[in-house]
């Protein structure tokens, strides 16, 4: 939740609540929308000017985080490295397999591969691993709300 900077003090009250009440990140990933918000504005004491998108941004978080399609972070004072290592506490399975189904997505869909070429045209260095990463996140999304509304994929094209 610090590298998508959910929250904007990373030892907020609220941030706080939120990893001593759920100390795994399958626990925020099945936990109902509704009930995610309610407990952010109730430990929040209503500040935050939308919960429901705090709550969204949790949950995508955690997903990535679970699948191991996250950076770690290395900062110090101000300075925050600029090239950092992808977890290692994940499935290594589960990670390999969600970055060659997102590779086959940007073979054969016209949206994930124009993400893909937008993700790899952002940076120097490590471009094809970075934006394979970042379209597998994307693709763990589509998945995790095909399997929630128990739905078939359709391409867009």
């Amino acid at each position: 939740m610090t590298q998508k900077k959910v929250f904007s003090d990373t030892f907020s009250t609220t941030a706080l609540a939120v990893y001593e009440e759920f100390e795994f990140a399958e626990a925020l990933e099945k936990m109902d929308l509704q009930e995610l918000t309610a407990f952010i504005i109730e430990k929040g004491k209503n500040r935050f000017p939308d919960p429901d998108a705090v709550a969204k941004s949790i949950q995508k978080a955690a997903l990535a985080k679970y699948a191991g399609l996250a950076w770690q972070q290395h900062q110090s004072g101000n300075f925050e490295a600029q090239t950092t290592r992808m977890i290692h506490s994940s499935n290594r399975f589960l990670k390999y397999y969600l970055c060659e189904a997102a590779f086959s997505l940007v073979r054969c869909d016209k949206e994930y591969r124009d993400f893909y070429n937008l993700k790899y045209k952002e940076v120097n260095r490590f471009q094809h691993k970075r934006a394979l990463a970042l379209t597998a996140r994307k693709f763990v999304r589509l998945v995790f709300a095909l399997f929630k509304d128990n739905r078939l994929y359709r391409s867009a094209e």
